[in-house]
């Protein structure tokens, strides 16, 4: 199983609007969208939350069907990234890697 490139983290910023909804502040969020910044902002974590509640379903599929405990949940980088600020390019970092009951 794996996650959808559309569940990822990246350029360009786009998430359902049911995410940006609850990260704004009429939505209860911390974001008043005043600046470009702010919604740039907002959209990101609106991503982050995103991801976070597919790896959830993803890891509840793996509980449901009681294969959690035999299972290693890898992240891998996106191996075509390009590098910025002195950083090295994502194939060069390496797996992360979590067990059970880490995630």
């Amino acid at each position: 199983m794996s996650l959808d490139h559309q569940h990822l983290v990246h350029l360009p910023y786009q998430v359902p609007q049911n995410y940006l909804d609850a990260m704004s502040a009429a939505g209860g969020g911390p974001f008043h969208n005043d600046t470009a910044q702010d919604t740039m902002r907002m959209t990101y974590h609106a991503m982050v939350k995103c991801l976070d509640d597919h790896v959830g379903m993803l890891v509840r599929q793996f509980q449901d069907k009681k294969m959690w405990d035999n299972t290693l949940l890898c992240k891998a980088p996106e191996l075509f990234c390009a590098p910025s600020a002195g950083r090295k390019p994502a194939a060069t970092v390496g797996l992360s890697a979590m067990s059970a009951g880490r995630v």
